[in-house]
């Protein structure tokens, strides 16, 4: 696997489960971003387009007219996104191999769906090991979207996969596919939402689930009514006291 990443804000992949075109527009605009943020990085060192394009990128644009395109067009969205960067928006980190493997082949709607869900969690959870979230919030990221948005406002091809068949073989296929695990709880207690992690196994990250659960359950006592006890047992009016 390279390692060659693509960061960009998680806005750039809207449209990315609508058709092919939007597809192929989202992979084109992330490209350009990629491109002109590690140009304006690097250019200071004297380095031309095309050698930080291919070391930082790991692509060769090709053309002047190629290169001038990529830098105005980068530059555009970059402007675009000016104020949402400056607010430490949330990104998306695309492995420079996956990127181009569905740039330049064909890929199902699972396969882009699995894709989307695997980003989004990820730029979720960042370098924590667990993190507890909802579907809501899921979708709302996959769908280009910082903070949770209400359901009518992310397309129906993403809004799908919050049935729950849909989203219980989502979570399947990142287990398998990029080792994510996730645990909602079992059918003695309900949770609200569900937690996951990119590290931990499935029974790790269970063991942490459940004692952290359980010592939320057992609740300090309140010094104040404590003091208040205490003072009643010794004037014996607390009911038991004798």
């Amino acid at each position: 696997m390279s390692e060659i990443y693509y960061n960009t804000p998680c806005e750039l992949y809207r449209g990315f489960l609508e058709t092919d075109k939007k597809m192929r527009e989202c992979l084109e605009n992330i490209l350009n971003f990629a491109i002109v943020k590690a140009y304006e990085k690097y250019k200071g060192s004297g380095k031309e387009l095309t050698t930080i394009e291919k070391k930082y990128c790991g692509v060769n644009v090709g053309s002047e007219s190629n290169q001038k395109r990529v830098l105005r067009e980068g530059k555009k969205l970059i402007g675009d996104y000016e104020t949402y960067i400056a607010n430490t928006p949330a990104y998306f980190c695309i492995n420079h191999d996956i990127f181009w493997l569905f740039r330049d082949k064909e890929s199902t709607v699972e396969e882009r769906a699995v894709l989307l869900a695997n980003l989004a969690l990820r730029s979720m959870i960042g370098k924590r090991d667990i993190m507890r979230t909802n579907t809501v919030f899921l979708l709302s990221r996959m769908a280009g979207n910082t903070k949770a948005v209400p359901l009518a406002k992310i397309p129906d091809c993403i809004v799908r996969y919050g049935v729950r068949y849909q989203r219980e073989k989502l979570q399947r296929l990142l287990y398998e596919r990029h080792g994510i695990t996730f645990y909602a709880g079992t059918k003695w207690h309900t949770m609200r939402g569900f937690y996951f992690s990119t590290t931990l196994t499935v029974e790790e990250l269970i063991k942490r689930v459940e004692a952290d659960r359980q010592t939320a359950a057992v609740k300090p006592r309140d010094p104040l009514k404590e003091a208040r006890r205490v003072a009643l047992e010794k004037l014996k009016l607390w009911p038991d006291s004798g």
